[in-house]
């Protein structure tokens, strides 16, 4: 068994949609019977009953069961919702529930009458994992597996959405394709295709600078390119200003090693991205602080490729680590030859003569 722990994504709006369907499906199996979940509730076989489409992803057989889908839908559900905000998130979760349980009852209606039937969210968690699959694939999953010994890993979310699809697909054959639950995830997986493809057309989900598997915008209606476009600053500002606070919160704990992760993980998701100089420069003495000298050098090249003023200490800090920590002089010399010590502070231009003096030292 593989379970997500947790997701590394790009997001634009809080998860509070899939917070509220997450206790709305606690509260319905804490509200019936955990032991014998109602007939009217599940996804009947051999009958047409739309309300069942709906119900049945509410309803669940044991709290392992429970559990295990709230897992799901938690993570994928974030990546979802952050890209749509609540308001498009809650009626798209009904309407992928609806859908396969729609299909469910379409392909199973020559079964006798009442003879089984299905239940749980799983189905309309699968469109989830497509609809990410297809916008986010590039997204961090934390997944851990549960067999002796136990193994945590860290993959794409395109590979961790493959993994499951392959598995279940895998199931589904060597059981003839009969109805069990690998074929139920299949199609629910299946539903959410529409979903993942149309709401990116028609401008109806935000994806940031396009990071899926096709680019959807290169046949948007005019109108919705437009609005799209407006929205786009708007939005990637404010999320950037949500990582702007928490970047500062690990620097304030001390942990720049965390602080610029962070940073560089969005970079690596939705493009460059320089944070302000003050930011920088804690980011830079936070690594500094933590022995991390080889990222806080490169990060003191990238703020003095912007061309900032009063960049000379940040040169003398970088060439005391170059000198004294990674043992370059050769780069160090660099740096120093830089500095203008013409209107400097007494106490820098000592420093940056003691440097340019232990750097002409003979090495050993």
């Amino acid at each position: 068994m593989i379970i997500p722990l947790r997701a590394s994504a790009v997001v634009f709006y809080r998860g509070w949609g899939t917070i509220a369907i997450g206790l709305a499906t606690v509260a319905a199996f804490v509200l019936t019977d955990p032991f014998e979940t109602p007939r009217i509730w599940m996804l009947q076989f051999g009958v047409i009953r739309p309300w069942q489409w709906v119900t049945s992803a509410f309803s669940h057989a044991n709290a392992v069961h429970l559990i295990g889908n709230l897992l799901f839908l938690f993570w994928f559900g974030q990546i979802v919702e952050g890209r749509l905000g609540w308001a498009k998130f809650v009626p798209l979760y009904l309407l992928l529930a609806a859908g396969e349980g729609a299909l469910i009852q379409v392909v199973m209606r020559g079964a006798s009458a009442g003879s089984d039937g299905a239940i749980g969210a799983s189905g309309a968690i699968f469109g989830l994992m497509t609809i990410a699959l297809f916008w986010a694939p590039r997204a961090r999953m934390t997944c851990v597996l549960v067999f002796w010994p136990m193994h945590v890993f860290e993959w794409p979310l395109a590979a961790v959405s493959a993994l499951f699809l392959v598995l279940n697909l895998l199931s589904a054959w060597i059981s003839g394709f009969e109805v069990s639950t690998p074929l139920l995830h299949l199609l629910g997986a299946l539903v959410g295709l529409a979903p993942a493809v149309l709401l990116p057309r028609y401008a109806l989900a935000y994806l940031g600078d396009w990071e899926g598997l096709f680019d959807p915008l290169r046949s948007v209606r005019p109108a919705a390119t437009r609005r799209l476009g407006q929205d786009r600053g708007v939005l990637r500002e404010r999320h950037r200003e949500e990582i702007r606070k928490e970047i500062e919160l690990l620097l304030s704990s001390g942990d720049g090693m965390a602080a610029a992760a962070l940073h560089e993980r969005e970079v690596a998701e939705a493009g460059r991205w320089d944070l302000p100089a003050p930011l920088e420069r804690r980011l830079i003495r936070g690594l500094m602080d933590q022995g991390r000298h080889e990222p806080a050098v490169r990060r003191v090249r990238g703020l003095l490729d912007r061309g900032l003023p009063d960049s000379d200490s940040l040169r003398i800090a970088a060439a005391e680590v170059l000198l004294r920590h990674l043992r370059r002089p050769a780069e160090a010399i660099e740096l120093l030859g830089a500095v203008d010590t013409g209107n400097m502070a007494p106490d820098l231009a000592a420093r940056h003569a003691r440097l340019v003096e232990f750097s002409r030292r003979p090495a050993g």
